[in-house]
This record gives C-alpha cells, sequence and structure tokens, in this order.
C-alpha cells in the first residue's frame, strides 16, 4: 500500500508565525476552505487567516452535530475547485477535516489547537453519526503545522490525555499479537508495531516529569508521529487501537465517563487490559499513579456488578473483526477478572 507521511511537520512559535507559514504553503494561485471548531479554534482561525493575502473560498464552524453535515458540505465545495482544505482546531474539527479531504481527494493542512491524541497525524477520523462514534478512513495530513503558543495555553488535562493516548499502544500491540498468535490472522506487520512500541516506550521514559515541562510537550508531538506512520503502514488503527479502545467505546455508548476525554479513558483502562493479556507492567502503573489516575475503569467505580457486565457485554460486540484478549472470556468471567485485578 502508499504510505502517505505527511509532506511537512513544523513546529511555529505563535499566530503570526503560523500566519507567515501558510502563506507560503498558499500562495494566491491556490485556493481553499477552513474548517474550525465553532468557539476558541474559530477565533484562532480568524486571528491567523486576517493576516493571509489569500483569503478562503469559505470557511465551516464544525461541532459534532456538525458531522451528520459532512456530505452536504462535500457536495458544496466541490463547486469550488479547491486545492486544500485548512484544519483548524482540536480533534472534532480535525477528524471531521480528515474524513472529508479524504471523501473530496483533496490535500489536507493541518493546524492543531490542541494535543490529546494520536489522531493530528493519523488516518483514522473518528465521526460521530447519530450520536455514535465511528472510526473511519481519513486522510492523513500533508502537511502540520503546530504553534506551540497555542497549544501550551491549553488546559494541561490534554497533556496528559495524549500521553495516556499512546500508552495505550502496549495493550493495543499485545491484542494483535494474540489476534495472530490465537486466531491465525497473520496480519501483524513489524515496522508497524515497532513504531508504535518505540512511542509507548518514549512515553515511559517521561514518566518523571512535569506536564508543563517543555520536554513532554517535545516527546508527544514526535509520539504522535510515529503512532500516526504505525497506523498508516498497517492501513488501519490496529497497532494503536485494541480492548482498551473498544472498553472505552462501550463506555462512550453507555454515557458513562463523559467528563473524560478519550485518551484519558484508554489510557487508564490499558492497566486492566494489560493484565487480561498477562502483561502487566509496572512502569505502566507507575505513570499512572504518578498522573494521579486511579486502579480501575474509569465509571466502574459508582456501578453494581450487573452494570459492569453490561459494558463488557457490548465490548465483546462491539468490534467483532477485530479479535483480541476480550474474545476469550464471557461477560461473567471479564467482571472476575475485572475483581481479580483490583485486587492485585
Amino acid at each position: 500500500m502508499k504510505i502517505d507521511y505527511p509532506l511537512n511537520f513544523v513546529k511555529t512559535s505563535n499566530i503570526i508565525e503560523t500566519g507567515k507559514l501558510l502563506d507560503k504553503f498558499l500562495p494566491s494561485e491556490k485556493s481553499y476552505v477552513v474548517v474550525s471548531g465553532p468557539t476558541k479554534s474559530n477565533l484562532i482561525s480568524l486571528d491567523i487567516l486576517k493576516s493571509l493575502k489569500n483569503k478562503p473560498k469559505a470557511s465551516f464552524k464544525i461541532n459534532i452535530n456538525s458531522h451528520n453535515k459532512i456530505d452536504s458540505i462535500r457536495y458544496e465545495i466541490s463547486s469550488m475547485n479547491v486545492n486544500y482544505i485548512v484544519s483548524i482546531g482540536g480533534g472534532v474539527a480535525t477528524d471531521f477535516a480528515k474524513r472529508l479531504a479524504y471523501l473530496s481527494c483533496i490535500d489536507l493542512i493541518s493546524v492543531p489547537t490542541t494535543v490529546s491524541n494520536d489522531g493530528m497525524a493519523s488516518p483514522i477520523a473518528v465521526i460521530s453519526e447519530n450520536n455514535r462514534k465511528k472510526s473511519l478512513i481519513g486522510k492523513m495530513p500533508d502537511i502540520i503545522i503546530v504553534p506551540i503558543e497555542i497549544i501550551k495555553e491549553a488546559p494541561l488535562k490534554f497533556i496528559k490525555a495524549a500521553i495516556l493516548d499512546t500508552l495505550s499502544n502496549i495493550s493495543a500491540v499485545n491484542d494483535w499479537y494474540y489476534a495472530d498468535e490465537n486466531i491465525n490472522l497473520n496480519t501483524s506487520q513489524s515496522m508497524a508495531i515497532n513504531l508504535s512500541k518505540m512511542a509507548a516506550s518514549m512515553i515511559l521514559n517521561i514518566k518523571n516529569l512535569l506536564l508543563d515541562d517543555e520536554r513532554v510537550l517535545d516527546t508527544i508531538l514526535d509520539v504522535q508521529l510515529l503512532s500516526g506512520m504505525a497506523m498508516t503502514i498497517a492501513g488501519s488503527s490496529r497497532p494503536c487501537s485494541g480492548s482498551e479502545h473498544i472498553i472505552s467505546h462501550a463506555l462512550d455508548e453507555l454515557g458513562v465517563a463523559e467528563q473524560l476525554l478519550h485518551g484519558e479513558k484508554v489510557g487508564s483502562i490499558s492497566e486492566f487490559t494489560l493484565f487480561m493479556q498477562g502483561k502487566s507492567d509496572k512502569n505502566v502503573s507507575r505513570l499512572l499513579r504518578n498522573l494521579g489516575i486511579k486502579k480501575g475503569i474509569p465509571g466502574f467505580e459508582n456501578m453494581t456488578k450487573n452494570e459492569m457486565i453490561k459494558v463488557f457485554r457490548l465490548s465483546k460486540i462491539l468490534r467483532p473483526e477485530r479479535k483480541n484478549i476480550l474474545d476469550k472470556y464471557d461477560e461473567q468471567e471479564l467482571y472476575e477478572k475485572y475483581i481479580n485485578f483490583l485486587g492485585e
């Protein structure tokens, strides 16, 4: 398959530098549209765009509900003859832009305003349709411009979530091995696996640093690129998404722990899935405790036995094509394993 890495990955200091760089990538003969979030990222996009000589043909403010309108927006821009889609914002806007660029076969420039998971540089777009999230094929950005000043202004919980999202790579890779060894899928690829594991190892190496340490942000940007490359090589999210993500999706379906970011959920859950895989790691647990993450699946602390079993039951049927350690047990056994995990 064609491996489509970003052609350019550039860090800028602030909005002014970002605008100057976009001016170079968007000369007058190039036309483009802008996708941003509806609130702060929209204000950031206005600040960036007012300094550009070449103005966009259209701008779209995207929220979760807008994801249902992707076909109408795709049709709208089809007559504009645009060369680029420019995404300015967080995950909701970025995922929408990646999917829109893929469906429209248009190049994508991404200006992330937060970093909370590996979506910045991945070929996967998480799209919400009828209040249900779907992981679909998206276009990996051709150009990524990271305005460091803006990223630093975001709450530290986004940095924390990005760390935890990459940490879950360990569990995801183990599930890929499990599928190959037990179900004879023979789909794992060493380069994708090595990139995913390298990203997780880099995260474990910063476990003693404070979240606002600049070295942490530098590492997060590097590991997100590695994870994105791993998924591009694999042709799916498999090297960075396993049973820990499936349980997280079940929590989302049931409206559990909605206050947490995606990365916070999957990183927390990965401690349990590593236990299930027989791969518990003291370094993973130490990092989680350093980040203030309590042992256990988010939301389970307020659940009855039957409610927990319901989560496990749903987890087992959400992605039947993605074989993982959850397939080895029924929901009652998973509940019992979870109780044993808490008492370990």
